[in-house]
């Protein structure tokens, strides 16, 4: 079995990175998907009959791993698929150093508290299991490498957890809601201090508007057959990138 940072290990997993379910071959997309095989159990990825390790989330090796392949999406071009890692590491950079990152830094100057968003499953979407979008945010800024898709558990840290259907955050990145007014209204739910967040409305505001800087592209507006190749990529994907 190749292990995390071996040479075979590390160009096997540069490969899958680089795919680009939005603009690559389909055909070329679909063999290489299906030449992968992924054995949770054992934390093995098989390629071709080569058994490539899994890292245990949260690890040295898992990091070292998570890096390894961020630095190949960042290199596709945009826009980026909602919520995947290029899409989470465009949207920190936007926050820390977009168009609107100074005047994101002056209304949110003493805000304190990381929040997750949690994402309801959506089976009809290819989305069997809950998603979270951790937001290192403190005085105005994300910690670097805060912003990502994290597990449950780390998820739970958070001082605010934020949870509607993935609908809602469509319609929320799309300004059709605002998050605040649908908490008000019981249409979204929050874990936390909902009076404190409450004050927030201009920062929260200005972090969708930076979304709509990252360039994005969701899940439902892929053709039938990328939509298809998506969910496959994400369940594949799932296990290494420790969501």
């Amino acid at each position: 079995m190749y292990k995390v940072g071996s040479e075979e290990w590390n160009e096997k997993i540069r490969e899958i990175a680089k795919i680009d379910i939005l603009r690559g071959d389909l055909k070329e997309i679909e063999n290489l998907m299906n030449s992968i095989e992924v054995d949770e159990e054992k934390n093995v990825m098989r390629i071709n009959g080569e058994e490539y390790e899994i890292p245990k989330y949260g690890t040295p090796e898992w990091e070292q791993a998570y890096k390894l392949i961020l630095d190949e999406r960042i290199k596709l071009p945009k826009p980026y698929l909602l919520g995947l890692p290029e899409w989470t590491h465009e949207f920190e950079r936007m926050i820390n150093e977009g168009p609107h990152s100074e005047e994101y830094k002056d209304a949110a100057k003493d805000w304190e508290g990381d929040i997750a968003l949690h994402i309801l499953p959506a089976p009809d979407l290819g989305l069997d299991t809950d998603l979270y979008i951790y937001m290192g945010l403190y005085h105005g800024e994300a910690r670097p490498g805060s912003l990502r898709l994290v597990s449950k558990d780390d998820a739970e840290k958070a001082a605010y957890v934020i949870t509607g259907t993935y609908d809602q955050w469509i319609d929320v990145q799309r300004g059709k809601i605002g998050v605040i007014k649908a908490l008000m209204k019981g249409d979204m739910t929050l874990k936390g201090d909902l009076k404190k967040l409450m004050k927030q409305t201009k920062p929260a505001r200005l972090l969708i508007d930076m979304t709509e800087d990252v360039g994005s592209i969701s899940f439902d507006e892929l053709d039938d057959e990328r939509f298809e190749l998506f969910k496959i990529f994400l369940n594949k994907f799932r296990p290494i990138l420790g969501f």
